[in-house]
């Protein structure tokens, strides 16, 4: 899944993961993510700079 998060540190980490749950919700509404649910986040700078970054979370 693919979305675009500006902001900086841990703020554009939560933003990512608040608009994966969003998205996530609308494909599959009956399936609610857990606590425990883990994100794999790679972000990118630039749309031409593959896996700059890669980090792992989990939600609160």
């Amino acid at each position: 899944m693919f979305v675009e998060a500006t902001a900086s540190g841990a703020e554009r980490m939560q933003k990512a993961i608040s608009i994966i749950e969003k998205k996530a919700g609308a494909l599959a509404p009956l399936c609610a993510l857990s606590s425990g649910t883990a994100y794999i986040i790679q972000f990118v700078d630039f749309p031409t700079d593959q896996m700059r970054v890669e980090e792992m979370a989990s939600t609160i």
